[in-house]
């Protein structure tokens, strides 16, 4: 077990019994909180228009700058295999030089070179923390040396394809500490993403996720609820959150209920049409 300097992300821990508890809370630049409704999730399999998925992870580490995880490689495979039976899997990467891509500014980083905005999935897995000394920073790392992408640097889905979802397997990125959520996040959904999936603290290196996830995702559960149950039936220790933005609460939280059906049909908010933030976290 490595230590918090060391930016650890999914210190194994031992599988436990899933939690149904969920919390939840709503941003706006006004600071307005709510309720969110109830997430359910649907036993049926659905047909859909098939999704691009591009998956990007990364288990070891150049010149160990951090340490490396073990279920890295099987889960990513896992995750992408599955969705390939009823999607494109477009390509599935290590993150060697991988920021450029990952923060997908731009138009020019297609399918060969594993762009974000490149899918409408996009999965990543590797270690995620929030800056210990600039504490408005919510950081992934890459292969490289020393190299991170911050979350406020990157802004998906108004190039190429455009991101509809972001999901990482990675601690901490989502933190919730007040207002930090919208500033931290606000970028990433200013070009029109709909959905990002990940960690409000610790996520565990266990086995298992990749297919399950996607198993869930193609039963047409709700995508929050997916990742939740997914993550948590795992290890019960995990902490699954997912964020959407809306034009108003409502619509913020109806987003919340978005599936692999309908996800990239949610009208995409960019810029000063996000009106507010909302999330729901589980512990």
């Amino acid at each position: 077990m490595t230590s918090l300097m060391q930016r650890p992300l999914l210190r194994r821990g031992l599988p436990g019994a899933m939690l149904a508890m969920s919390l939840v809370g709503c941003s706006s630049e006004g600071g307005l909180d709510t309720d969110a409704p109830p997430v359910t999730t649907s036993s049926s399999i659905v047909w859909h228009e098939p999704l691009r998925v591009g998956v990007r992870c990364q288990q070891d580490y150049e010149k160990k700058w951090q340490a490396p995880l073990i279920h890295v490689w099987q889960t990513c495979w896992e995750f992408g295999d599955q969705m390939s039976k009823d999607n494109y899997w477009t390509y599935y990467y290590n993150l060697h030089g991988g920021s450029p891509a990952v923060e997908a500014k731009g138009d020019g980083w297609g399918a060969a070179a594993g762009g974000a905005d490149s899918v409408d999935f996009f999965f990543m897995f590797t270690h995620g923390l929030i800056n210990p000394y600039r504490k408005n920073l919510a950081e992934y790392d890459m292969w490289d040396d020393g190299s991170v992408v911050h979350v406020d640097d990157m802004r998906l889905g108004d190039s190429d394809v455009g991101a509809s979802v972001l999901a990482t397997y990675s601690c901490d990125t989502m933190r919730i500490d007040g207002g930090d959520v919208y500033r931290r996040w606000y970028p990433a959904f200013a070009g029109g993403l709909r959905i990002a999936l990940g960690a409000h603290d610790v996520f565990y290196d266990v086995p298992k996720i990749g297919r399950e996830l996607a198993s869930r995702i193609q039963d047409g559960a709700h995508l929050a609820t997916a990742w939740a149950e997914t993550t948590l039936a795992a290890e019960s220790e995990n902490h699954p959150m997912a964020i959407t933005t809306g034009r108003d609460p409502e619509d913020c939280w109806a987003r919340h209920g978005a599936t692999v059906v309908n996800v990239t049909y949610l009208d995409p908010l960019r810029d000063e049409r996000i009106g507010y933030m909302c999330w729901s976290y589980w512990h």
